[in-house]
């Protein structure tokens, strides 16, 4: 085999692995859970979102961390994701279930109200104790650590 053909074989087979290497960093490394949308169940200025968290799952190649679903407004399936959508200045009403037991936060962090209006969000279901439909709801901006 003469000298170009060896160096444009070893430019191709070059190019093929840096391709292949763009392929999976793109398709498995950089991969986005999928979004649900409820642009369209937005009604009168406010929408309802379910939230679930799970201490163990089938679904996942780590079955006992926890892990989070959103229910999809259409189906009433809940989809492995943290992803949602909803339109601007609309206000969110969210329902967590949350079934991962009772430890406590892992970083105090995790517990502070951020991204809304004030960073201030009103709970209805707090402690183990829920809120008589009608009464005042209490605004909170952070979840307590406890443990």
């Amino acid at each position: 085999m003469s000298l170009p053909a060896r160096v444009t074989t070893l430019v191709i087979a070059f190019l093929a692995v840096v391709a292949g290497g763009i392929f999976v960093a793109f398709h498995y490394i950089g991969a986005q859970p999928p979004w649900e949308d409820y642009t369209s169940y937005a009604h009168n200025g406010q929408v309802d979102v379910t939230l679930m968290t799970t201490a163990q799952t089938t679904i996942t190649d780590k079955p006992d961390w926890v892990t989070y679903f959103i229910r999809n407004p259409s189906t009433g399936q809940f989809v492995h994701t943290t992803y949602f959508k909803v339109p601007a200045d609309t206000k969110v009403n969210i329902t967590v279930l949350g079934y991962d037991g009772c430890t406590p936060l892992r970083n105090p962090l995790w517990g502070k109200v951020a991204g809304v209006t004030g960073n201030v969000e009103h709970v209805s279901f707090f402690n183990g104790k829920t809120a008589t439909p009608g009464r005042e709801q209490r605004p909170v901006r952070d979840v307590p650590v406890r443990g």
